[in-house]
């Protein structure tokens, strides 16, 4: 008998352990404000947490948001909201997953909009012809949030070169890998590729959500040669067409920036580095305030905070 009550208390004992093991590691990786960038598997990247007694002392949801971009591992390689804010005085935010989908775009938006109201909603293409159903409806909702949390909400700092950094979203690489073909992958043809089944389910949504709110939104695919093609191209243009959303697709448009295969993909064709994110920034920041009308930011310590970010992301230079 005192066996059995000793391996009732033992059992007791281990389930209280497992769960405070989980409530308070939940909290050791998410209650701080330091993200690490993780390890790579092929060009996606997986976040690891790094703890920190620092606690956010002010998130960003009183700061107003001029853009919000949503994609794919193209869109947080090529995109710098640092360099934005810099030239253009734009607040920008990247809410990104590799291998998205329109399904996981759609609940970025709608959570999003819980906590910002931009003028300007870029959405990345690119995600409109993934093949990998790597989420479901449940999974697609999590990642919503959490990218919010630790970039629209409390903008989490991420590792580079051993410091800690506030990027927004936005992934660093400087590193070279030449595509030597330049844009050879761009044949031009009057043939579309196929879109995604979510496309046809959540864009319309995506375009009705935005509307709502009195968000215009923009159509931008990033230079891809191992991702992108000319029929891609003609089915995005339809689209853009159709809801009469401006489409900048810079594997086309190759006039628009300087932008050189040989100095600017981190990775042989897929992604951009540094290099290459700056032209595209650069373009698109001039294109914006051409284009839209954007509200000022008055709070002068909000826009200290942006200025420091930016002069800490330069010492890493």
């Amino acid at each position: 008998m005192k066996h059995k009550s000793f391996r009732i208390v033992c059992v007791v004992l281990s389930l209280i352990i497992f769960i405070s093991g989980i409530y308070f590691g939940y909290h050791y990786f998410f209650d701080n404000d330091v993200i690490d960038y993780g390890v790579s598997i092929g060009t996606c990247y997986i976040p690891t947490y790094h703890s920190t007694t620092q606690k956010s002392l002010k998130t960003q949801e009183d700061q107003h948001m001029n853009i919000i971009a949503i994609g794919n591992s193209d869109l947080y390689s090529a995109f710098q909201p640092l360099q934005l804010w810099h030239e253009q005085k734009l607040t920008s935010a990247i809410l990104a997953e590799a291998n998205t989908n329109m399904r996981t775009a759609y609940y970025i938006l709608k959570e999003s909009l819980k906590y910002q109201k931009p003028e300007l909603i870029i959405l990345e293409v690119d995600q409109f012809f993934e093949e990998k159903e790597l989420n479901n409806e449940q999974r697609d909702f999590k990642i919503a949030h959490q990218y919010i949390d630790e970039v629209l909400i409390h903008n989490k700092a991420v590792k580079v070169k051993n410091k800690y950094l506030k990027l927004h979203g936005y992934y660093y690489k400087d590193h070279v890998v030449q595509y030597k073909k330049q844009f050879s992958y761009m044949q031009q043809t009057k043939y579309k590729a196929q879109v995604n089944k979510h496309v046809k389910t959540y864009l319309p949504q995506f375009v009705d959500l935005a509307k709502e709110n009195q968000c215009q939104i923009l159509f931008v695919s990033f230079p891809s040669a191992s991702s992108w093609s000319y029929r891609k191209h003609n089915a995005v243009q339809e689209y853009a067409q159709q809801y009469g959303i401006p489409f900048i697709d810079f594997n086309t448009d190759t006039q628009l920036t300087d932008f050189n295969w040989l100095t600017d993909s981190r990775d042989g064709g897929n992604h951009l580095n540094y290099s290459g994110a700056k032209k595209m920034t650069k373009y698109l920041g001039e294109y914006l305030k051409e284009h839209y009308q954007f509200l000022e930011h008055q709070n002068e310590k909000d826009n200290q905070k942006w200025d420091k970010e930016y002069e800490d992301f330069l010492k890493i230079l």
